[in-house]
């Protein structure tokens, strides 16, 4: 398997081009069979398109245990630290001609101890940072073998600190003790129970209920931390068509929410599967939305002169990290993380 097949769950985003029109199987947002169940957000926020002649091409997000968010720019191959209310507080990343530069990250999850886990895709590796930015540790490097990846996509830590990282080109989740120590592997191409075709997203409850998008099976499996299979969510798109998962979070009660970028929204499902919600639209149609702009991404955020009027569907829903109480989605086709109280 190549890493460009391997790469596929993410071709839009490693492309440049994250900005979809809509799925051709749906039959159209207003005739969703679920109705449009999405608490109003609170705020939102811009994320810059560019860096200079360089596209930010945001992946990931994650939120730590003091509210602060962190997104995955993959184009600039850096770390963006925000407050909960998008101010922003730091970014890491050396220079690309660095010897210690992170080389296209991915995905982003913090540990029950604020450590912060990024995968690269370009390292095939996983590194750990402070809340702070200080490297901890690193690990991985290319290859098929335990602790070694082909192309590292999701990352997701236990209760426990453990790290469950999505092995997208080996078709795998690998575990981690939080100091890079291999424990153990599950998964393997296919279409079986428990294995993968093209595995994305993972998030994790507590210590022992693991939760792993496939979009190209159009499934969610969930397992137990030691990797047996509890349960497959093999389904249609609630809204009608082909479903893409693809990122995943689910908040202390047990609930979990599952994007799809092609159908450009939010499916909020119960912990045993039944479909609770749809999230489609950003806002209601006549609410007001406060928004942060970035005049450019070496300047501070300040508050947009009006609140946002715009109401669009979700454009490219890639990634969920749930805080408390809040919880982010982050969207590279309208540039914005959205701020939502679950």
């Amino acid at each position: 398997m190549g890493i460009s097949s391997a790469l596929g769950t993410a071709a839009l985003l490693l492309l440049g081009q994250p900005v979809l029109v809509g799925h051709p199987l749906l039959p159209g947002h207003p005739d969703s069979l679920l109705p449009e169940t999405a608490p109003v957000p609170l705020q939102e926020w811009a994320v810059p398109r560019t860096a200079g002649a360089v596209e930010t091409r945001p992946t990931g997000v994650a939120v730590d245990s003091a509210g602060s968010v962190y997104v995955v720019e993959m184009g600039t191959h850096r770390i963006e630290k925000y407050a909960g209310n998008g101010r922003p507080l730091a970014r890491w990343g050396a220079p690309p001609s660095h010897p210690d530069a992170l080389r296209s990250p991915f995905a982003v999850a913090v540990g029950p101890d604020d450590s912060v886990y990024v995968t690269e895709v370009g390292r095939d590796g996983v590194r750990r940072f402070s809340p702070r930015g200080e490297e901890l540790n690193r690990w991985g490097g290319k290859g098929t073998e335990p602790g070694r990846f082909f192309g590292p996509f999701g990352i997701a830590v236990d209760s426990g600190g453990n790290v469950y990282v999505v092995d997208g080109g080996n078709r795998r989740i690998q575990k981690f003790s939080a100091e890079g120590t291999f424990l153990l592997e599950w998964g393997g191409p296919g279409d079986g129970p428990g294995e993968f075709q093209s595995p994305a997203g993972i998030a994790v409850e507590g210590t022992d209920r693991v939760y792993v998008t496939d979009p190209g099976a159009g499934r969610v499996q969930v397992f137990t931390g030691r990797g047996d299979l509890l349960a497959a969510w093999d389904m249609p798109h609630p809204g009608g068509g082909f479903f893409w998962p693809y990122g995943i979070g689910v908040d202390r009660a047990g609930n979990v929410y599952v994007s799809d970028p092609f159908a450009q929204d939010v499916i909020k499902f119960a912990r045993n599967g039944t479909v609770l919600s749809r999230w489609v639209r950003a806002a209601a149609a006549d609410a007001t939305l406060p928004r942060l702009e970035l005049r450019d991404p070496e300047t501070p955020s300040r508050p947009s002169p009006a609140p946002s009027t715009r109401a669009p569907w979700f454009s490219c829903p890639v990634s969920i990290a749930i805080g408390t109480p809040d919880a982010y989605i982050l969207d590279p086709g309208r540039s914005a993380v959205v701020r939502f109280r679950p």
